[in-house]
């Protein structure tokens, strides 16, 4: 019995190795080894031949199978396999035997060519061959390694009048060479200007090799009719190689509505009236600015009775960019009076077509009064009058929320909680001295120095020393906000620097928060003339910070003295009043923050310079429009560093924040 036991482990035993014998031959034979091609060149001229090698250890070369090696279109084999025994040394020293495979392969027409990764039968043994690209360049290009690739970003389609941009990029390149000149000819009208030369470098990876992309000239086009915009081929000259660049053709269409200004773009418009010199007697002067076809477009003339129009300038101020050219124009009409007439004068409506909304949109006419001629006295334009400082300090906007002295108003709770708690009984002459000096120290340390500084700010103003003014109004803001008029003055400061957005963004904060004064009228006038801003959105209801101010002061002192009445005579009542107290402070603490969290879109304006406006939020996203300084936006998102904006024609999209100037927060 024993020994039929014993026979049957045997078996058992031997069965169970000869699996694993077996599983272990399968899996041997399955197992792939890396193998690649050996090349001697990376790249050769159109024509000639380059050689592959590849070493298969351990196999027989009288028993070599010739498989389908995957070569790719294009790429011709013009002798191999060779076949041969070989002994060759691993990069780890060791040396092995094998078989080596060579063959000699060649393409008529330059460009990269891929050999992908398959598996190779031989011997019993499965090997995985790695991906192999060469490259074949042309005879001009016989002193570089990889083929020149030119191609041109364009649009699909334009309109006509619109600027567009036209840029020559180069591929394959190893290094970034010196930009050499290049013309440009098209087969149609159309203004051409250069841009730059080199630029906009990207990096990216064919096979092994690490390659750049650069734009090596880039132009705006502005087609002058409709049709077929063809660039013909034409050679460049780039790192000492001649390329021929292919032939695109970019359709024009037509406007679909009738536009006399010709202008494309987005644009806006001003007008006023000059004393004329010499003979002349007055000078009508229109600016047109934004971003469009500003070398094509036409200024209407005004429409005129009484005058008769003698000459007209034209200067312009504008440089070209991607999105079109940027600047302004100015256009002067002189106009001299027609005796026995009474002078009549109308700057007619500027339309012009937006090619992103597809949509003619027209400026409203201006009119103006031709009272200012020859024999009447100039007038000597005054600077803008700098406000006092009875009147500064004459409004007054408390803002005690936000002000530390303001809370010596607790002092008295705390008084009189320490009175009543730790004191035998409130005595009135024992509290009122005390509070009387706290109300007069924070009446001293209120007051200051004020005066003497606004009066040096008005100086520095005067003596045309504007930055360190501006600097001065700065902090005295920061210091003494219960005076928001210190924001005229400082508006005044920035429209005498030139710096008419901020300005602008200052009026409006004086006008949202209700504060009136005859020269804010007067400035906000000035700046509007020359600044496309035309506000108009309402500040939304909040809970005001001075009234939970006073919640504060009187759930603070009365909570204070009903706890110490509690705590000293162990009265429910006024334990639970103190408690009240508390309980009234955090609930107008809390609908003040919610009130802030639900006031919902900010009013702003782009600036002090233009701003990018890009669909999502990152810097490196392609441009969509350009807005100018100075168009109010409301702000209603937020993301890293941008700012989600809309602007009054229902653009959205995102700006960098330090291009964004808030006009008020929430609070």
């Amino acid at each position: 019995m024993a020994h039929q036991n014993t026979s049957r482990h045997t078996w058992r035993l031997f069965g169970l190795v000869t699996v694993l014998s077996f599983l272990g031959v399968t899996l041997t034979a399955q197992q792939e080894d890396e193998l690649q091609f050996i090349a001697n060149r990376v790249s050769a001229v159109v024509g000639q031949p380059i050689r592959l090698t590849l070493q298969v250890p351990e196999a027989d070369p009288a028993r070599w199978e010739t498989g389908n090696i995957p070569f790719p279109e294009g790429l011709s084999v013009v002798s191999g396999p060779n076949v041969r025994a070989a002994s060759w040394a691993d990069p780890d020293g060791r040396v092995r035997t094998g078989t080596q495979v060579t063959w000699s392969l060649t393409s008529r027409r330059p460009g990269f060519y891929t050999i992908p990764a398959f598996s190779l039968f031989q011997g019993g043994r499965r090997y995985r061959v790695a991906e192999t690209v060469s490259s074949f360049v042309g005879p001009e290009e016989a002193g570089l390694r990889f083929p020149l690739n030119l191609n041109w970003v364009a649009p699909a389609r334009v309109w006509v009048g619109q600027p567009f941009f036209l840029a020559l990029q180069v591929r394959n390149l190893e290094f970034v060479p010196e930009p050499d000149s290049a013309d440009l000819t098209l087969r149609q009208d159309a203004v051409i200007s250069r841009l730059r030369e080199g630029g906009d470098l990207r990096q990216y990876q064919i096979g092994p090799f690490q390659l750049l992309e650069l734009s090596w000239s880039a132009w705006s086009v502005i087609p002058l009719r409709p049709g077929n915009l063809v660039v013909p081929p034409s050679t460049f000259t780039i790192a000492g190689v001649r390329k021929q660049s292919p032939e695109i053709v970019i359709p024009v269409m037509a406007v679909p509505f009738e536009n006399p200004t010709g202008a494309v773009g987005n644009f806006t418009r001003a007008a006023q009236l000059e004393s004329g010199p010499g003979e002349f007697e007055l000078v009508v002067v229109q600016t047109v600015q934004g971003l469009g076809n500003l070398p094509v477009l036409k200024i209407p003339p005004p429409g005129t009775q009484g005058l008769t129009l003698i000459n007209e300038t034209e200067e312009q101020n504008f440089l070209p960019t991607p999105l079109g050219y940027e600047g302004s124009i100015t256009k002067r009409f002189y106009l001299q009076k027609v005796e026995g007439e009474n002078p009549f004068l109308v700057v007619p409506p500027f339309s012009f077509f937006d090619p992103i909304d597809q949509k003619l949109r027209t400026l409203p006419e201006i009119r103006l009064d031709p009272g200012i001629m020859k024999q009447d006295a100039p007038q000597e334009r005054r600077e803008d009058a700098w406000p006092e400082v009875e009147k500064i300090r004459s409004t007054i906007k408390l803002g005690l929320l936000e002000q530390p002295l303001a809370y010596l108003a607790l002092a008295p709770g705390l008084v009189l909680f320490l009175v009543i708690l730790f004191g035998t009984r409130v005595k009135r002459s024992t509290i009122s001295p005390i509070l009387g000096s706290l109300v007069m120290l924070g009446m001293a340390a209120f007051e200051a120095d004020f005066d003497d500084r606004y009066q040096e700010a008005a100086r520095l103003y005067q003596q045309d020393r504007t930055e360190e003014c501006l600097d001065l109004l700065d902090k005295l803001m920061t210091e003494y906000p219960q005076y928001p008029l210190l924001g005229y003055p400082r508006a005044l400061a920035l429209s005498k620097l030139q710096r008419q957005a901020e300005a602008l963004v200052e009026i409006l904060r004086l006008e949202a928060a209700g504060i009136q004064h005859e020269g804010i009228d007067v400035l906000r006038a000035k700046l509007t003339a020359t600044s496309p801003l035309m506000p108009s959105a309402k500040v939304l209801p909040i809970v005001n910070g001075d009234i939970l101010y006073f919640v504060i002061v009187l759930c603070v002192n009365a909570g204070l003295i009903f706890l110490a009445f509690g705590l000293k005579k162990g009265s429910v009542f006024h334990l639970s009043a103190s408690v009240t107290m508390a309980l009234i402070l955090i609930g107008g603490l809390g609908m003040y923050a919610m009130s802030g969290a639900l006031s919902g879109e900010r009013l702003a304006v782009i600036g002090p310079e233009a701003a990018a406006l890009r669909r999502i939020p990152e810097s490196s996203a392609e441009v969509w429009v350009a807005l100018d300084k100075g168009t109010q936006v409301n702000i209603f998102g937020r993301a890293n560093d941008h700012l989600r904006i809309k602007t009054a024609d229902g653009m959205e999209g995102w700006v960098l924040r330090d291009e964004v100037l808030e006009v008020y927060r929430s609070r």
